[in-house]
């Protein structure tokens, strides 16, 4: 089971574990910055491991992270502008998209500016389902975005506006439309206006369209807005994913299938400016072909200002047990620090305490590997997690004789 479990609370369970320690000896801050760096090291010992299959498309490349939906906003030679309600018209501004696979949405951008220095209000962006090419009903809001802010709309330039969501938003392949509008925003002409960059020259297919405050219409003028949509995989993060194993083509389970297991050298994954994207080096999968991946997931923190993190439940007494040996680590070298002459009794004090600290960040470090199945170095542990084998090496001189106990023309013995 999965559960999203604060960062305070996280907190709160490593100072029951620390009895007996003050704030004044290990601070808040301190304690946070453990549960951190615990985390942090389950993700490399523990990692999530996520398994999805997709279909081939013909091609050797397979976005992972990045643009899924990419309009060059070179393209743009026109612009409409976000109103108000008291104008009416256009009060909304929907941006019609289409995903080609099952995705991730983890953010959407806009080519946006803004006309006035100062510009009151916020930006949101929410995606909508798709109703005929119109906008149907509301699947999720963006975090809102200042107007005028860093992120916001810049004055006088077009730029690409990121809007983000609090969790990474899962979508299956289709159309949907990435609507704008804002609050606490007071639309005046030529002083203060918010556009969005559009193609109006060279349109085939309209993909804009707009409200009124009561009813969605296509916008007047054929248009092509600048958009990219930020998506990838479900579950992979672009930053620490890694990509266990990798089967082509995916087995039938229900028809008994053999695995075929590609060996690493047959694919890699390749970044470039567009994203991340799993390269096949030698196939091409094709539409009626599945791959079935495997990759590691990171444990991640959400954007809540108590930052919760999604930890299996089983794992969170272990986390907070290897928090209370990175907390004991911090006091250690508090402790070990050398101290002046004049006051050397302190000193053989705070040394005693530094070794206590140090024993204790050890046991806690033990108690961790036990209850995450891993091997406890010196006390039988294996070399492996579930292997019961330990390492092992030995050295033995293979060297022999030539036959008939005669010795090497041009290495003999002396000289080996």
């Amino acid at each position: 089971m999965t559960l999203r479990i604060g960062k305070s609370d996280l907190r709160d369970r490593l100072s029951g574990i620390l009895q007996g320690i003050s704030d004044s000896e290990l601070s808040v801050k301190d304690r946070e910055i453990a549960v951190e760096d615990a985390v942090m090291q389950l993700n490399q010992d523990l990692p999530r491991r996520i398994v999805r299959e997709f279909a081939g498309n013909g091609s050797r490349y397979y976005l992972l992270y990045g643009k899924a939906v990419e309009v060059d906003e070179s393209d743009h030679d026109a612009q409409v502008t976000l109103t108000d309600s008291d104008a009416g018209a256009d009060q909304k501004l929907a941006v019609e998209f289409t995903l080609d696979a099952d995705d991730e949405i983890h953010g959407i951008r806009l080519y946006l500016r803004r006309i006035g220095a100062t510009v009151d209000g916020e930006l949101m962006l929410s995606i909508y389902s798709d109703d005929t090419n119109l906008p149907s009903i509301e699947i999720r809001k963006s975090i809102l975005v200042d107007i005028d802010g860093g992120s916001g709309a810049p004055a006088g330039v077009f730029a690409w506006v990121e809007f983000v969501f609090k969790e990474p938003l899962p979508l299956k392949a289709g159309t949907y439309h990435a609507v704008l509008s804002a609050q606490g925003y007071d639309y005046d002409v030529g002083v203060t206006e918010v556009e969005l960059a559009v193609d109006q020259s060279s349109v085939t297919d309209n993909k804009l369209a707009t409200y009124d405050g009561t009813d969605w219409t296509a916008y007047g003028t054929e248009s092509n807005p600048m958009i990219e949509v930020i998506a990838g995989l479900e579950n992979w993060r672009t930053e620490t994913g890694s990509i266990l194993k990798l089967e082509y083509p995916a087995a039938v389970i229900a028809d008994d299938g053999t695995p075929q297991v590609l060996e690493p050298q047959d694919y890699e994954v390749f970044r470039a400016e567009a994203g991340v994207y799993l390269r096949f080096k030698n196939h091409q999968p094709s539409s009626t072909e599945m791959v079935r991946m495997e990759f590691a997931q990171p444990y991640f923190w959400n954007d809540d200002q108590d930052p919760r993190i999604d930890l299996p439940q089983r794992l969170v007494p272990a986390s907070c047990q290897l928090a209370a040996a990175f907390a004991c680590d911090m006091l250690a070298v508090r402790y070990g620090q050398t101290r002046d002459s004049s006051i050397q009794a302190d000193s053989v004090d705070r040394g005693t305490q530094s070794e206590q600290y140090r024993a204790q960040a050890r046991k806690y470090f033990e108690n961790y590997l036990r209850m995450t199945g891993q091997p406890v170095p010196g006390r039988g542990g294996s070399a492996a997690v579930g292997s019961g084998e330990k390492p092992a090496a030995a050295v033995a001189d293979i060297d022999k004789m030539a036959p008939r106990k005669r010795d090497y023309l041009f290495h003999p013995r002396r000289e080996r």
